[in-house]
């Protein structure tokens, strides 16, 4: 099986439940419920695919380091 890094891309209520509990703290959605989607990039390609953090039409993207250097990006609509 491959096992190479891959950029991976949820829509965010099919993400899986580490990611989506990033968004929340304290029991309360840190986007206000309106969440879209996550995207997982392993740490060879934090850097290097500017739209994922780029604003777009105002949307919030928050980002998520991970204990492995990849990162996890969640952006809602704005």
């Amino acid at each position: 099986m491959d096992e190479t890094p891959v950029v991976r891309i949820w829509r965010y209520l099919d993400a899986p439940r580490e990611f989506r509990e990033l968004s929340v703290e304290k029991g309360i959605s840190t986007h206000g419920g309106k969440e879209e989607w996550v995207i997982h990039v392993p740490v060879f390609l934090v850097g290097f695919i500017p739209w994922i953090e780029a604003p777009q039409g105002g949307s919030p993207v928050s980002h998520h380091p991970r204990p492995d250097g990849s990162v996890v990006y969640i952006r809602a609509r704005a």
